[in-house]
């Protein structure tokens, strides 16, 4: 916890650094899509090994920065015969920066927070099937403007799932994702 917070609290020192590039909120939406991978050892790690999984998030300008919202689907298979495979849904709500320093790459820098659903192999597992937790994070993003509003990004996440064990996950993510205009009857719902 005390790692999340001195994050959060490196994350707000650099505010004032922030520059929107003159859009209003909501005026576009941006679809990100990438593979995501968990790359640090813990104790998890002694009993599940973590396969690639599919990241997609929405984001958009939001005053002093941006939403987003998304999910992580993620498969863990069980090393050992009474450990059960499972997969991870994790969806969340974030918000962040956008640093625009160099004209074709992009920085973006936010929090997150969301729920983790395990669900467990039930032909493996005699307990419970399902659990949900509590997770926060916190994420990096560097992108790389293309054309016509295509980009390429790869991110690193720092999360923190509240189950009895903490679970503390560094995931690395890159992918594409795709900027457009809002459509008019949704940017005026959204307002």
């Amino acid at each position: 916890m005390k790692k999340l917070i001195f994050q959060l609290l490196l994350l707000s020192c650099f505010s004032p650094l922030y520059a929107q590039n003159g859009e209003r909120a909501f005026e576009t939406i941006s679809i990100y899509v990438g593979g995501t991978h968990h790359v640090n050892h813990t104790r998890f790690n002694d009993y599940w090994n973590p396969g690639t999984g599919l990241e997609l998030t929405v984001k958009t300008p939001f005053y002093l920065g941006y939403a987003e919202a998304g999910g992580a689907l993620q498969p863990f298979d069980g090393f050992a015969m009474d450990v059960p495979d499972f997969y991870s849904l994790g969806v969340f709500v974030g918000w962040g920066f956008r640093f625009r320093q160099l004209s074709p790459l992009e920085i973006l820098a936010g929090v997150r927070a969301g729920n983790n659903r395990m669900s467990f192999d039930y032909d493996a597992y005699y307990g419970e099937r399902n659990e949900s937790e509590l997770t926060l994070a916190v994420r990096s993003e560097v992108a790389l403007r293309l054309f016509r509003g295509w980009s390429v990004f790869a991110a690193g996440t720092y999360a923190k799932t509240y189950t009895y064990i903490r679970l503390k996950p560094f995931y690395v993510t890159a992918g594409v994702s795709h900027t457009f205009n809002t459509p008019q009857w949704l940017r005026t719902i959204l307002r």
